[in-house]
């Protein structure tokens, strides 16, 4: 897997250019989606004062454009769980996401568990989101970024890329991303980079990131030199949060206590996978899909009966019993911090999201 996908809400990075640009504000957002205002109050309402039925629908999805990938990472559930399989979302599928939820999304992240760069409708895909006037991030591990990956990116305007770049030096890396080359990779980022800068382009926001796992840990600040580019807008080390027993980092961190409700389950991020089931987060394996988006509007997909008794098991402080949950070990933000991730404009959260994870653990610590 490339990037875990709640990247969505909480992140640890280094960025060096924080100062949202004008392109991020509040103001450009509400321009784009009349009626943003209420339709983000009521997923305030529902994040607050939350009930079985959600009064609000997500504003933020992961699609998954491809299951496929070329790498044989360890830690990644492709290689864990036997039902993921290895599917690429067709174009059909596709426009039918976007239909459904074109209404209500400021931000798609085109990721899961595949590498996007093995779909052949990826750029197509970047291309009818804009259309949208959605904006649009995706996550890859670097493999595929020559040449004409790099003018591709750059032509299409795609909003943000995150490079997963699993260790600061050769041994760790292809130890980590099993079949990638840690020279090819590091030659890809770097032209990237610097085409970037020579073509006086923002877009994309690039992200080098690095998931402290056990062979990683204390290579933090190597990797932060390493990428210390231009053209690269932020270095972030990020926490393991899939934690699964089989993964090489398993430390049995931070089991769930299901006292607290997960406010993912009000938010979103909704994850849709390759042939268009949907879970309510991204740890909604697709053997557990809650229906496909295919077959009804988001909002009923939002509160189907799965949803809904989900929803009512951490209403009543069941979370850390429930088979769909117990093993989740993201960071869950209090109620503060989610409230202010629904008012904040998507973009802006992803780009500096530094500061929205330092902000996020301060505020849960004081709740």
């Amino acid at each position: 897997m490339n990037a875990h996908p709640h990247e969505l809400v909480g992140l640890t990075c280094e960025g060096r250019a924080l100062a949202p640009s004008a392109t991020d504000s509040q103001a450009e957002e509400l321009s784009r989606r009349p009626g943003w205002l209420m339709r983000r109050s009521r997923v305030l309402r529902d994040v607050l004062l939350p009930r079985p039925v959600a009064r609000g629908v997500p504003f933020e999805y992961v699609i998954e454009v491809t299951s496929r990938c070329n790498l044989l990472c360890p830690m990644c559930p492709r290689e864990i769980s036997p039902s993921v399989g290895n599917k690429d979302m067709d174009l059909n599928t596709f426009d039918s996401v976007i239909d459904r939820i074109r209404d209500d999304a400021s931000f798609v992240w085109l990721a899961g568990l595949g590498e996007p760069m093995m779909s052949k409708h990826f750029i197509e895909m970047i291309r009818r989101c804009k259309d949208a006037g959605i904006a649009t991030g995706a996550s890859t591990n670097g493999t595929f970024l020559n040449p004409t990956w790099q003018q591709r990116l750059l032509d299409i305007g795609l909003d943000l890329l995150i490079v997963s770049f699993d260790g600061a030096n050769k041994e760790t890396y292809e130890n980590i991303r099993v079949g990638a080359d840690f020279d090819k990779v590091c030659t890809n980022v770097r032209d990237f980079a610097a085409m970037k800068v020579e073509r006086r382009v923002e877009k994309p926001w690039l992200i080098l990131q690095m998931i402290e796992l056990a062979p990683t840990r204390g290579q933090g600040q190597a990797f932060r030199d390493m990428w210390n580019l231009p053209g690269v807008d932020a270095v972030r080390v990020k926490k393991d949060e899939l934690q699964f027993e089989e993964s090489l980092a398993f430390e049995g961190q931070r089991k769930r206590d299901g006292r607290r409700t997960c406010p993912y389950l009000w938010r979103g991020t909704m994850y849709i996978h390759s042939d268009g089931a949907i879970s309510p987060c991204c740890y909604g394996h697709h053997d557990k899909s809650f229906g496909r988006i295919q077959d009804a509007s988001v909002s009923r997909l939002w509160n189907g009966p799965k949803v809904r008794a989900l929803r009512e098991v951490h209403l009543a402080g069941g979370a850390g019993d429930e088979a769909f949950c117990k093993n989740c070990h993201t960071f869950q933000p209090g109620s503060v911090s989610t409230a202010a991730s629904v008012l904040v404009p998507s973009l802006t959260q992803k780009k500096h999201a530094d500061v929205v994870e330092k902000l996020n653990r301060w505020v849960r610590f004081m709740e």
